[in-house]
Protein backbone atom coordinates (compact mmCIF):
# COMPACT_ATOMS: atom_id res chain seq x y z
CA UNK A 1 0.00 0.00 0.00
CA UNK A 2 1.34 3.41 -0.98
CA UNK A 3 0.78 6.62 1.01
CA UNK A 4 1.65 10.12 -0.10
CA UNK A 5 2.30 12.51 2.81
CA UNK A 6 2.30 16.27 2.44
CA UNK A 7 4.65 17.31 5.23
CA UNK A 8 4.07 21.02 4.85
CA UNK A 9 0.28 20.71 5.10
CA UNK A 10 0.53 18.38 8.08
CA UNK A 11 2.76 20.85 9.90
CA UNK A 12 0.62 23.92 9.14
CA UNK A 13 -2.57 22.18 10.26
CA UNK A 14 -0.97 20.73 13.40
CA UNK A 15 0.65 24.05 14.29
CA UNK A 16 -2.65 25.92 13.80
CA UNK A 17 -4.64 23.54 15.99
CA UNK A 18 -2.05 23.62 18.78
CA UNK A 19 -1.90 27.41 18.59
CA UNK A 20 -5.69 27.66 19.03
CA UNK A 21 -5.56 25.18 21.92
CA UNK A 22 -2.82 27.08 23.77
CA UNK A 23 -4.57 30.41 23.28
CA UNK A 24 -7.82 28.88 24.50
CA UNK A 25 -6.10 27.33 27.53
CA UNK A 26 -4.45 30.64 28.43
CA UNK A 27 -7.75 32.48 28.19
CA UNK A 28 -9.79 29.95 30.17
CA UNK A 29 -7.30 29.58 33.01
CA UNK A 30 -6.30 33.25 33.02
CA UNK A 31 -2.62 32.29 32.85
CA UNK A 32 0.29 34.41 31.81
CA UNK A 33 1.99 33.43 28.59
CA UNK A 34 3.58 35.80 26.13
CA UNK A 35 2.50 35.53 22.52
CA UNK A 36 6.04 34.64 21.49
CA UNK A 37 6.14 31.75 23.95
CA UNK A 38 2.68 30.60 22.86
CA UNK A 39 3.81 30.53 19.21
CA UNK A 40 7.00 28.68 20.16
CA UNK A 41 4.94 26.14 22.09
CA UNK A 42 2.64 25.66 19.10
CA UNK A 43 5.71 25.03 16.94
CA UNK A 44 6.74 22.20 19.27
CA UNK A 45 3.22 20.81 19.09
CA UNK A 46 3.25 21.10 15.30
CA UNK A 47 6.56 19.29 14.98
CA UNK A 48 5.43 16.61 17.43
CA UNK A 49 3.12 15.14 14.80
CA UNK A 50 6.19 13.87 12.92
CA UNK A 51 7.82 12.08 15.88
CA UNK A 52 6.06 8.70 15.36
CA UNK A 53 7.55 8.49 11.84
CA UNK A 54 11.10 8.51 13.25
CA UNK A 55 10.54 6.12 16.15
CA UNK A 56 10.59 2.34 16.17
CA UNK A 57 8.42 -0.17 17.99
CA UNK A 58 4.70 -0.56 18.41
CA UNK A 59 2.74 2.13 16.48
CA UNK A 60 0.41 2.88 19.40
CA UNK A 61 3.31 3.12 21.84
CA UNK A 62 5.14 5.43 19.46
CA UNK A 63 2.11 7.68 19.19
CA UNK A 64 1.53 7.83 22.98
CA UNK A 65 5.18 8.55 23.80
CA UNK A 66 5.50 11.21 21.11
CA UNK A 67 2.24 12.86 22.19
CA UNK A 68 3.33 12.95 25.84
CA UNK A 69 6.76 14.31 24.99
CA UNK A 70 5.57 17.00 22.60
CA UNK A 71 2.77 18.05 24.98
CA UNK A 72 5.16 18.41 27.92
CA UNK A 73 7.60 20.42 25.81
CA UNK A 74 4.81 22.56 24.42
CA UNK A 75 3.42 23.46 27.86
CA UNK A 76 6.89 24.03 29.31
CA UNK A 77 7.80 26.50 26.57
CA UNK A 78 4.39 28.21 26.34
CA UNK A 79 3.78 28.75 30.07
CA UNK A 80 7.14 28.07 31.71
CA UNK A 81 5.72 25.23 33.84
CA UNK A 82 8.53 23.01 35.14
CA UNK A 83 7.15 21.09 38.13
CA UNK A 84 5.88 17.64 37.17
CA UNK A 85 2.72 17.92 39.27
CA UNK A 86 1.77 21.27 37.78
CA UNK A 87 2.67 20.00 34.31
CA UNK A 88 0.37 17.01 34.79
CA UNK A 89 -2.53 19.17 35.97
CA UNK A 90 -2.07 21.53 33.05
CA UNK A 91 -1.84 18.57 30.68
CA UNK A 92 -5.21 17.29 31.94
CA UNK A 93 -6.80 20.66 31.25
CA UNK A 94 -5.22 20.75 27.79
CA UNK A 95 -6.71 17.33 27.08
CA UNK A 96 -10.18 18.57 28.02
CA UNK A 97 -9.77 21.65 25.85
CA UNK A 98 -8.55 19.45 22.97
CA UNK A 99 -11.59 17.18 23.24
CA UNK A 100 -13.86 20.21 23.27
CA UNK A 101 -12.17 21.85 20.28
CA UNK A 102 -11.79 18.72 18.14
CA UNK A 103 -15.29 17.54 19.04
CA UNK A 104 -16.68 20.88 17.97
CA UNK A 105 -14.79 20.69 14.69
CA UNK A 106 -16.09 17.18 13.94
CA UNK A 107 -19.62 18.34 14.77
CA UNK A 108 -19.15 21.24 12.35
CA UNK A 109 -18.08 18.87 9.58
CA UNK A 110 -21.14 16.67 10.17
CA UNK A 111 -23.47 19.64 10.15
CA UNK A 112 -21.98 20.94 6.89
CA UNK A 113 -21.40 17.83 4.74
CA UNK A 114 -21.11 19.88 1.55
CA UNK A 115 -18.14 21.74 3.02
CA UNK A 116 -16.23 18.74 4.34
CA UNK A 117 -13.63 19.05 1.60
CA UNK A 118 -13.02 22.69 2.44
CA UNK A 119 -13.01 22.11 6.20
CA UNK A 120 -10.41 19.36 5.76
CA UNK A 121 -8.05 21.69 3.92
CA UNK A 122 -5.42 24.01 5.38
CA UNK A 123 -7.57 27.05 4.70
CA UNK A 124 -10.53 25.36 6.36
CA UNK A 125 -8.58 24.54 9.51
CA UNK A 126 -7.24 28.08 9.73
CA UNK A 127 -10.57 29.79 9.09
CA UNK A 128 -13.10 27.47 10.72
CA UNK A 129 -10.69 26.72 13.55
CA UNK A 130 -10.33 30.42 14.25
CA UNK A 131 -14.10 30.90 14.34
CA UNK A 132 -14.50 27.87 16.59
CA UNK A 133 -11.80 29.22 18.90
CA UNK A 134 -13.62 32.54 19.27
CA UNK A 135 -16.92 30.78 20.02
CA UNK A 136 -15.38 28.43 22.58
CA UNK A 137 -13.53 31.30 24.21
CA UNK A 138 -16.80 33.14 24.76
CA UNK A 139 -18.64 30.05 26.00
CA UNK A 140 -15.91 28.80 28.34
CA UNK A 141 -15.28 32.20 29.86
CA UNK A 142 -18.99 32.53 30.66
CA UNK A 143 -19.31 29.02 32.07
CA UNK A 144 -16.18 28.97 34.20
CA UNK A 145 -16.49 29.90 37.83
CA UNK A 146 -16.54 33.58 38.53
CA UNK A 147 -14.25 33.16 41.49
CA UNK A 148 -10.95 31.33 41.62
CA UNK A 149 -9.52 30.21 44.96
CA UNK A 150 -5.79 30.64 45.51
CA UNK A 151 -3.05 31.19 48.06
CA UNK A 152 -1.94 34.79 48.53
CA UNK A 153 1.55 35.63 49.78
CA UNK A 154 1.89 39.24 50.95
CA UNK A 155 5.37 40.71 51.41
CA UNK A 156 6.38 44.05 52.89
CA UNK A 157 10.02 44.50 53.78
CA UNK A 158 11.19 41.52 55.81
CA UNK A 159 7.63 40.56 56.81
CA UNK A 160 5.74 37.93 54.82
CA UNK A 161 2.36 36.27 55.49
CA UNK A 162 0.22 33.77 53.58
CA UNK A 163 -3.59 33.88 53.46
CA UNK A 164 -6.40 32.19 51.59
CA UNK A 165 -7.64 34.35 48.72
CA UNK A 166 -10.01 34.44 45.81
CA UNK A 167 -9.83 36.11 42.40
CA UNK A 168 -13.05 38.11 42.28
CA UNK A 169 -14.24 39.13 38.81
CA UNK A 170 -16.69 41.52 40.44
CA UNK A 171 -13.87 43.59 41.91
CA UNK A 172 -13.28 46.64 39.70
CA UNK A 173 -11.71 48.96 42.27
CA UNK A 174 -8.99 51.33 41.10
CA UNK A 175 -6.70 53.78 42.85
CA UNK A 176 -8.01 57.19 41.64
CA UNK A 177 -4.66 58.85 40.89
CA UNK A 178 -2.61 56.10 39.24
CA UNK A 179 -5.55 54.04 37.97
CA UNK A 180 -3.94 50.85 39.35
CA UNK A 181 -6.30 47.99 40.26
CA UNK A 182 -6.99 47.56 43.97
CA UNK A 183 -7.47 44.27 45.81
CA UNK A 184 -9.22 44.00 49.17
CA UNK A 185 -7.97 42.29 52.34
CA UNK A 186 -9.24 42.06 55.88
CA UNK A 187 -7.88 44.80 58.11
CA UNK A 188 -6.35 42.29 60.56
CA UNK A 189 -4.27 40.81 57.75
CA UNK A 190 -2.75 44.18 56.87
CA UNK A 191 -2.24 44.99 60.55
CA UNK A 192 -0.16 41.85 60.91
CA UNK A 193 1.77 42.63 57.74
CA UNK A 194 2.54 46.22 58.76
CA UNK A 195 3.03 45.16 62.41
CA UNK A 196 0.26 47.51 63.61
CA UNK A 197 1.91 50.58 62.04
CA UNK A 198 0.00 51.49 58.89
CA UNK A 199 1.93 53.63 56.38
CA UNK A 200 0.31 56.61 54.60
CA UNK A 201 -2.49 55.33 52.39
CA UNK A 202 -4.82 56.37 49.61
CA UNK A 203 -8.58 56.80 49.75
CA UNK A 204 -10.28 54.22 47.51
CA UNK A 205 -13.91 55.08 46.70
CA UNK A 206 -16.28 52.19 46.06
CA UNK A 207 -19.90 51.44 45.30
CA UNK A 208 -21.41 47.98 45.74
CA UNK A 209 -24.79 46.68 44.70
CA UNK A 210 -27.32 47.15 47.50
CA UNK A 211 -25.06 49.41 49.56
CA UNK A 212 -24.32 53.10 49.71
CA UNK A 213 -21.22 54.64 48.23
CA UNK A 214 -18.23 54.67 50.57
CA UNK A 215 -14.46 54.47 50.72
CA UNK A 216 -11.66 52.23 51.94
CA UNK A 217 -8.06 53.01 52.80
CA UNK A 218 -5.62 51.47 50.33
CA UNK A 219 -1.95 50.76 50.96
CA UNK A 220 0.89 50.11 48.54
CA UNK A 221 2.44 46.68 49.08
CA UNK A 222 5.91 45.73 47.95
CA UNK A 223 4.95 42.32 46.55
CA UNK A 224 1.90 40.08 46.22
CA UNK A 225 2.14 36.50 44.96
CA UNK A 226 -0.98 34.74 43.70
CA UNK A 227 -0.45 30.98 43.72
CA UNK A 228 -2.88 28.56 42.03
CA UNK A 229 -2.62 24.84 41.30
CA UNK A 230 -0.62 25.33 38.10
CA UNK A 231 1.05 28.71 38.32
CA UNK A 232 2.31 31.53 40.51
CA UNK A 233 2.06 35.16 39.50
CA UNK A 234 4.22 37.81 41.14
CA UNK A 235 2.84 41.36 41.28
CA UNK A 236 4.86 44.26 42.66
CA UNK A 237 3.81 47.70 43.93
CA UNK A 238 0.20 46.61 44.43
CA UNK A 239 -2.56 48.55 46.15
CA UNK A 240 -4.56 46.60 48.73
CA UNK A 241 -7.50 48.15 50.55
CA UNK A 242 -8.36 47.26 54.14
CA UNK A 243 -11.88 46.25 55.10
CA UNK A 244 -13.02 46.02 58.72
CA UNK A 245 -15.71 43.47 57.82
CA UNK A 246 -14.80 39.75 57.58
CA UNK A 247 -14.82 38.58 53.99
CA UNK A 248 -15.90 35.01 54.83
CA UNK A 249 -16.44 34.74 58.55
CA UNK A 250 -13.80 33.65 61.05
CA UNK A 251 -13.31 30.02 60.04
CA UNK A 252 -9.80 28.59 60.04
CA UNK A 253 -9.38 28.47 56.26
CA UNK A 254 -11.73 31.29 55.39
CA UNK A 255 -11.01 33.74 52.59
CA UNK A 256 -9.08 36.77 53.79
CA UNK A 257 -8.44 38.60 50.53
CA UNK A 258 -10.25 39.35 47.26
CA UNK A 259 -7.86 39.74 44.33
CA UNK A 260 -8.67 42.20 41.57
CA UNK A 261 -8.34 40.18 38.31
CA UNK A 262 -6.87 43.20 36.52
CA UNK A 263 -3.91 42.96 38.85
CA UNK A 264 -3.02 39.61 37.23
CA UNK A 265 -3.06 40.94 33.67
Amino acid sequence: MHFEIYWDRMFIMSFSVHLYLLLLLRKILGMRGRNGRIIAGALIGGLGVFLPFFMGGNPWLRYILSAMGSTAGMLWIAFGVREMKALGLLGEKLLLVSLLFCGGYLWLMQMLPLLQGLLSSVAGVLGAGGILYLLLEKICCRLREKNCFCKIILKQGAKQITVQGMVDTGNSLREPISGKPVSVAEEDVLKELFQNEFPPGRVIPYRAVGTKQGFLMGYLLQEVRVRSEVSEQICRDVYVAATAEPIQGNKKNSIKMLVNPRMLQ
